[in-house]
């Protein structure tokens, strides 16, 4: 998946986000070439705890 968004071929990320706190982890994205900019499309709450979130690249970005 990091190949796919450093290459700028994915247009929206969807977020969950579950509330646990583990302490240690694998990041999404371990070496990002470049920052990218993103636009909050949608964000909802599910089951009063979830949030998930829809984020879309900016178009407005310069490569």
């Amino acid at each position: 998946m990091a190949a796919l968004g450093a290459a700028g071929l994915i247009d929206e990320y969807q977020v969950f986000i579950h509330p646990v706190l583990l302490g240690t982890g694998r990041p999404l994205y371990p070496q990002l070439p470049a920052r990218a900019q993103m636009v909050l499309v949608d964000s909802r709450v599910f089951d009063g705890s979830v949030v998930g979130s829809r984020y879309a690249r900016n178009q407005q970005e310069s490569p």
